[in-house]
């Protein structure tokens, strides 16, 4: 575990957050992607669990980050 400091205040950041953040900040509004072979993107980027949301409005379904990296390295069409 360790601290990092976000302006005033520190924040304890676990190994899985961090994990989570990396991989956030790599796929952060990356609409590269589809759900359901509908365009969609990648949200909540600092959340534990993040969504994949179909651009037209459509649908959304949570993943956990290690599903999106996987995804995201393949053929980037999540499927709920």
């Amino acid at each position: 575990m360790r601290i990092e400091f976000t302006g005033f205040r520190e924040k304890t950041v676990s190994g899985r957050q961090q994990y989570g953040k990396e991989l956030a900040l790599q796929y952060r509004g990356d609409n590269a992607c589809t759900l359901d072979g509908k365009p969609a993107k990648v949200v909540g980027w600092l959340c534990q669990f993040p969504s994949v949301v179909q651009l037209d409005g459509g649908s959304a379904v949570e993943f956990s980050w290690p599903a999106v990296a996987r995804v995201m390295s393949n053929d980037r069409n999540f499927r709920s």
